[in-house]
């Protein structure tokens, strides 16, 4: 049995010049896996993988996904797929699930099954331009009048610019704050010290995540001071003093 990397580099190759009809059973091959690849590769070959767990069904999606990758150039990194959008500075056009340019490059249907059944997907198909987000199917055309802006879950995408939506960014900052301005979370009182600044700490990580694919994230950097401000404040009611006091014994960031 040859080596996932040989078998993804002969695929990327044949998809260059002509239509692929053998993908599914590529699946076969056990060097795909790092899991239990017999139980895998025996579902796979009956197509009953609607029986496998969760944790065995991402192992295969895994698989799928480097096919994809080799097959048309795919991109399922986050923050390089919205790098490769905010290069896009045409309009987007709505297409039906699995544009036809797709289902010519690989003619096997059940691998396409598969596919549908792993989905939803976000992943950008750089080969043939084409953006599929929850299994929403977009191409990029030059006709500026027929712009499509685009839902990314919780962001928005219009020729090349990516914003946050401003119901999710309220959504972000509902336990934060209140009336516009940060407060402490109740929630969290009963916990220690340092569980709870390793709680805000995490969420903060998620929303410079957030704000690293924003095309101006000057604009809504507020999150950050919003976070954080509630930091201070849900430990200095816990502990019954100031924010000041706060900053000082935690050493903790400037949130002003």
């Amino acid at each position: 049995m040859q080596e996932s990397l040989v078998v993804l580099e002969c695929l990327r190759k044949s998809s260059q010049d002509k239509a692929l009809t053998r993908v599914y059973r590529q699946l076969y091959n056990p060097n795909f896996y790092t899991g239990d690849s017999e139980t895998l590769i025996y579902a796979l070959k009956e197509e009953k993988y609607r029986d496998l767990s969760d944790k065995q069904l991402q192992d295969i999606k895994f698989a799928v996904e480097q096919i994809l990758v080799a097959v048309f150039d795919a991109e399922f990194s986050f923050p390089k797929i919205f790098d490769e959008l905010k290069g896009l500075n045409s309009s987007a056009k709505y297409l039906e699930p699995l544009p036809a340019q797709a289902l010519g490059r690989i003619k096997d249907g059940r691998f396409w099954r598969l596919y549908e059944y792993l989905g939803p997907w976000k992943i950008y198909l750089k080969r043939d331009n084409i953006l599929v987000w929850e299994n929403q199917y977009y191409s990029f055309i030059d006709k500026p009048r027929d712009t499509k802006e685009i839902e990314l879950s919780g962001l928005r995408w219009q020729l090349g610019e990516i914003t946050l939506d401003r119901s999710f960014k309220a959504k972000l900052l509902r336990p934060y704050q209140k009336d516009g301005k940060p407060v402490h979370r109740r929630d969290l009182l009963n916990l220690s010290e340092s569980v709870i600044i390793d709680i805000y700490q995490k969420q903060e990580h998620y929303f410079q995540r957030i704000l690293s694919v924003l095309t101006e994230p000057a604009k809504d950097a507020d999150l950050i001071y919003i976070l954080r401000t509630s930091l201070l404040k849900t430990l200095a009611c816990k502990l019954r003093t100031s924010v000041r006091d706060v900053k000082q014994r935690f050493e903790l960031f400037d949130a002003n």
